[in-house]
């Protein structure tokens, strides 16, 4: 019998806030508990998910993962500047024009059988 792993039967914590990469982020944990005797397993198996969220950037900043069927994984933004971008990367380059080319051919489909 294979186990099947639901968002629902987790237990879901707050880890309240810090500050990661210079930004205020929000941590929550999810535990699921894969119950001994699921999937052959003589203990209960642990899988932890960690998130920590910027509201400002809309985005995880850094996220665990924790199953010991198939080991951690773990997603971080690192370097992460809030500055004004230079103005130079939103012109047209110089010397770019746009040149009319061939018409892009078209398909047309006729009825055979009008009615």
């Amino acid at each position: 019998m294979r186990y099947k792993i639901s968002d629902k039967d987790a237990k879901k914590e707050s880890l309240g806030t810090q500050s990661m990469e210079g930004l205020r982020v929000e941590g929550t944990r999810s535990t699921i508990t894969i119950p001994a005797g699921e999937m052959g397993n003589e203990l209960p198996i642990k899988v932890v998910s960690e998130q920590w969220y910027s509201p400002d950037l809309q985005t995880n900043i850094m996220t665990k993962h924790s199953d010991p069927r198939f080991g951690d994984t773990v997603y971080r933004l690192t370097h992460i500047t809030r500055t004004e971008q230079n103005q130079s990367l939103f012109e047209v380059p110089q010397g770019y024009k746009i040149e009319k080319g061939p018409a892009a051919p078209r398909i047309v489909i006729r009825d055979k059988h009008p009615q």
